[in-house]
């Protein structure tokens, strides 16, 4: 089976996106407030996150962050990612983080954080991901991975051990990714899903 980092369909294996409709899940799951979905109740939200984010099948808090295109005050954008990330501290979970024309400020507010820090869906250019990089941050890339030709470039160059893959909310099948993802990597399918099963022991502490 091919391990999805960030997806939205309760049958997939991987880690699913915990909908605020719907806070049952017996398998992996992250839970969060993306931006888009930040309102007036958000901290009776978060109450009820923090008590689900307990259970051993929650495996990051997230999707969370900060995105520069949905209609939602900033500084209240910052204000619930800045909870998300004291969450994550308390309970020692990794952060997924969604992110759109805000990494500056996102690698910022998560500077020196002893728990690791996944940017999904990464389809920026090779300047972003070296910042990132260089913070000690992980990329998660998708479905952009077929047609995008300059994110390829940014894939092929970043480290093996710093990358996961995932379908987020595509109809697109995981093993495609990961067929893809080998391809630009210039190694087999099984060494590439072995190598990111490595990341998914040393960074999620899930042992597959």
């Amino acid at each position: 089976m091919f391990f999805n980092f960030h997806h939205h369909n309760p049958t997939e294996f991987g880690i699913y996106n915990l909908p605020k409709e719907n806070y049952s899940h017996q398998d992996y799951f992250s839970i969060g407030i993306h931006p888009m979905d930040i309102t007036s109740d958000y901290e009776k939200i978060l109450q009820n996150i923090k008590i689900i984010a307990q259970s051993k099948n929650c495996i990051a808090i997230g999707e969370c962050g900060l995105d520069a295109l949905v209609p939602i005050n900033e500084h209240l954008q910052t204000e619930v990612f800045k909870l998300h990330i004291e969450l994550a501290k308390t309970l020692k979970k990794p952060l997924i983080i969604h992110c759109v024309k805000r990494h500056n400020e996102v690698a910022r507010l998560c500077k020196n954080l002893d728990i690791p820090v996944i940017f999904h869906g990464f389809n920026k250019n090779k300047n972003i991901a070296n910042m990132l990089l260089e913070k000690g941050f992980y990329l998660s890339f998708g479905t952009a991975l077929f047609k995008n030709l300059s994110l390829q470039n940014v894939f092929i160059e970043t480290p093996l051990e710093r990358i996961f893959l995932e379908t987020d909310d595509s109809s697109n099948n995981i093993e495609q990714v990961y067929i893809k993802a080998a391809e630009l990597k210039q190694l087999s399918v099984q060494e590439l899903k072995s190598r990111i099963e490595n990341n998914i022991l040393n960074v999620l502490k899930l042992n597959l």
